[in-house]
């Protein structure tokens, strides 16, 4: 069933730096995933700021050519308690990047 972001409410806060170009790669944070839900994160808004990063959301680590592509200042959405924890991220390029990201449930 699709999340309606006006039904969903956030619970939970983080801000993350995606210090890693290759793997292990950044996952989120297990306890804000499941903290204070039964049911844990159904929906994420994740803001990528000050440089770009690449994502997949299969269990599987992006790579420096493989992943798809977010740059510095736009978002994205996960749906799904599946997909929100198999997502894994790295920076794209030699700096760090930082992601906040809020979580609904």
């Amino acid at each position: 069933m699709p999340i309606e972001l006006g039904t969903a409410s956030a619970y939970d806060y983080e801000k993350i730096t995606v210090s890693t170009a290759s793997a292990p790669c950044i996952k989120l944070t297990t306890a804000k995933r499941t903290t204070n839900s039964p049911v844990g994160a159904k929906y994420v808004i994740i803001v990528v700021e000050a440089n770009p990063i690449r994502y997949r959301e299969d269990d599987v680590d992006p790579t420096a050519t493989d992943g798809i592509l977010v740059a510095a200042g736009a978002s994205f959405e996960v749906k799904g308690k599946d997909r929100i924890s198999k997502l894994r991220m790295i920076r794209q390029g030699g700096a760090d990047a930082v992601v906040h990201v809020h979580y609904y449930r």
